[in-house]
C-alpha cells in the first residue's frame, strides 16, 4: 500500500528517505497544494530502488519514452 499525503501534510519519513536527499520530494513540502502519493513506501518500509522526477508534484507522474 502506498503512502497517501493530503494537502498540508508532510511525509513522516522525509528526513530519512533516500528519495528526498536534497529536499526535492514534493511529499516533504509543506506548501504543496495537492495530494501526494508515494509509491516508494510499501509494507511499512521505504523502498530504496526507483527514481522519481523532482518535478513530480503528485507522485503519479509517468515518463513516456518514444
Amino acid at each position: 500500500m502506498s503512502l497517501i499525503l493530503e494537502v498540508g501534510t508532510l511525509c513522516p519519513h522525509r528526513n530519512k528517505c533516500s528519495h528526498n536527499t536534497h529536499n526535492e520530494c514534493w511529499g516533504a513540502k509543506l506548501d504543496r497544494d495537492q495530494q501526494f502519493v508515494c509509491e516508494f513506501y510499501k509494507d511499512g518500509r521505504i523502498q530504496e530502488s526507483g527514481f522519481r522526477n523532482p518535478l513530480d508534484q503528485t507522485g503519479k507522474m509517468q515518463v513516456i519514452m518514444d
